[in-house]
């Protein structure tokens, strides 16, 4: 048991509910400022090293990943990129846990 009591214990639920409103708003103006472009150099920012210098030799290491034998082998099964992207999306949909009640 710590020797110390959190000082979240301690406040009502009006309280939190006004600590947990605030955050909210501070992460929702925080996305607002952030472009897709600006999010990509946010990371580099972050991170030790640029995209074009990296240990992985990754010059593309900001962009989205993208499975390219995936993409080949449905090509090769016929599918349309519009028949692939709905199966991508019910994989997606399915492997969701929501419950349905």
């Amino acid at each position: 048991m710590p020797l110390y009591r959190s000082s979240k214990l301690r406040e009502t639920s009006e309280e939190r509910a006004a600590r947990k409103a605030t955050r909210k708003a501070e992460k929702a103006a925080d996305a607002a400022l952030l472009l897709p472009e600006d999010a990509r150099h946010a990371v580099a920012d972050v991170s030790f090293y640029s995209a074009a210098d990296n240990p992985f030799g990754d010059a593309n290491l900001g962009d989205k990943f993208v499975w390219g034998k995936k993409r080949e082998k449905e090509r090769k099964q016929g599918l349309t990129q519009e028949e692939a992207a709905r199966k991508d999306r019910e994989r997606q949909i399915e492997s969701q846990v929501c419950p349905s009640f």
